[in-house]
Parts: structure tokens; sequence; C-alpha cells
């Protein structure tokens, strides 16, 4: 529960769920808590876990200890620091598909102890013509591949569809909506594409918590 009679929605997710690159600097979380509650003045209380940079074993480890007992929903936004690629744009990358999936197999798992209304929001697309916009140190480009991103996205949609969980395809969304305007940079959405994420979000909540 929330505080009071409030649902409490928890969401996990990186830097994109806490808003960066958001000119108006509100990030679709803080926008969907504004379309939530607008019809149901403090019906709704979200509260963002999410963590810059963080990939599908550090949702685990946040889940397993962050995340309340008594959630009404969770969503779950992550997986593009999963694919990057250091160095070389055909090189394999960071985290392996096997062990990805055995992650995202424990995530679910116990998150369905937690709720019954669990959502997986799709990896968005990235703009390739920005990429690499970030340079490690010893001048190691970082990339990321769309190719890498759908595979994914198709991976953990089978896995969501084997816990009755509900995957949101907003890859594919996003795509149909000009995801190159949407973007700030290669991989994160501007206000434009906050407020999309927002509304979709919203439309997908509504009428199931």
């Amino acid at each position: 529960m929330g505080i009071g009679n409030a649902k409490a929605i928890a969401v996990l997710g990186d830097s994109i769920s806490n808003g960066y690159y958001d000119e108006e600097g509100l990030g679709w979380i803080s926008r969907l808590s504004v379309l939530l509650n607008k019809n149901d003045p403090n019906g709704y209380f979200i509260r963002n876990h999410a963590v810059s940079g963080d990939r599908i074993f550090d949702v685990k480890y946040r889940l397993f200890g962050s995340v309340e007992r008594n959630v009404d929903a969770l969503i779950i936004a992550v997986g593009a620091n999963d694919t990057y690629i250091f160095g070389d744009r055909d090189d394999h990358p960071v985290l392996g598909m096997d062990l990805r999936l055995l992650l995202w197999d424990d995530v679910l798992r116990f998150a369905k102890g937690l709720t019954s209304n669990i959502f997986v929001f799709g990896i968005l697309p990235v703009d390739e013509l920005k990429v690499p916009a970030r340079f490690m140190d010893d001048g190691r480009g970082k990339f990321f591949r769309n190719d890498h991103i759908v595979e994914y996205n198709k991976a953990i949609k089978k896995i969501c569809t084997q816990y009755d969980i509900k995957h949101i395809n907003f890859h594919e969304m996003f795509l149909e909506a000009g995801h190159e305007a949407l973007l700030a940079d290669d991989v994160h959405p501007n206000a434009k594409g906050h407020e999309l994420l927002a509304q979709w979000a919203y439309e997908e909540l509504k009428d199931k918590i």
C-alpha cells in the first residue's frame, strides 16, 4: 500500500526512469504521477528505485533489497545498459545474453510474489547516427545497436509470457513516433519523448491497478 489509501507503484529502471535529459525536468515518472492523480488526487504514489547505469543484475539486487513487500504494482524499465559494447561496434555486449535471461527469470519469479500487477517496458530504440556518444578514459567508445536491442526485447517478452507478465512494446511505439526526434542524445528521451512514455504508460496502467 502507499501513503494512506494511495496505491503504491514501484519503479525499477535506469537513467531514463530518472528523467535524464528531459528539458522540463520532469521525466516520464513525474508525468505519469500527474496523469494517474488527475482525477483521483493522492490516489497513487510512485516510488522510484531507478539508478543511472543500472543493468538487470542491479535490478535484481534492488528488487530483493529495496522494493516494499506490499506494492500494488511494479514497473520494470531496464535493459539498454545490458547491451552496450565497448571499443568496437562488432564486439560482444558487456553482458552475455544467457546470463541476462537467467537474471530476468530470477527477477520476474521473485516479483510475482510481490504483486500480480507487473509491467515490463520494452527497451527503447537508439539513434545509431549519434553512437558512440560516450567514451572511456582510455578512448574506447560506448556503442549501442538496435539489432541487439530488438533481439533482447524479444527474449525478455518470451520470459514475460512464461510468467503471464505484461510486456509493453515501447520500442516499436517509439519507432513509429519517429524516435530520432524524441531523443536528446543517442539513448535518452527528450521532453517530448518522456511525455509520450508517460501517456503510453498511463494508458496501460489506468484500468489495471
